[in-house]
């Protein structure tokens, strides 16, 4: 495991974020949350990410201004990641209308993290 001062780091995407507040995942969602507070986690997003959560409701970016900065790490899209999340694409591993998750998936796999946080079931089960 890769983990940096006894915390497993998790690629986490905006649909867990948002989770928080469905009635569907708002339970384990909200227990997760609580853990990455508690210190049990560091949350690896990347700076799509963040801009997804810009365009989130009020209450979900609220919610990610609550984690700590010790538990947080931001990955900035590189030329590997890129090359990656086209490859995923090109092989048909995600549909070309999915860029976005093919980039998440291609950042949690570049960074290395221990385990990738998700709602979306389509394509990261992939």
């Amino acid at each position: 495991m890769n983990k940096t001062k006894n915390k497993l780091r998790v690629f986490v995407d905006t649909s867990v974020f948002g989770g928080c507040f469905d009635d569907e995942f708002n339970e384990k969602s909200k227990k997760f949350f609580d853990q990455v507070k508690n210190g049990s986690f560091k949350v690896v997003i990347s700076e799509t990410i963040i801009k997804e959560l810009e365009k989130s409701p009020k209450e979900v970016k609220e919610l990610f201004a609550t984690i700590p900065q010790s538990s947080l790490e931001i990955i900035d899209i590189d030329v590997k990641i890129e090359e990656l999340r086209d490859a995923y694409i090109a092989n048909k591993i995600v549909g070309e209308k999915s860029l976005g998750d093919a980039e998440h998936i291609a950042v949690a796999t570049i960074s290395a993290v221990d385990l990738i946080v998700s709602w979306n079931f389509k394509h990261y089960v992939r």
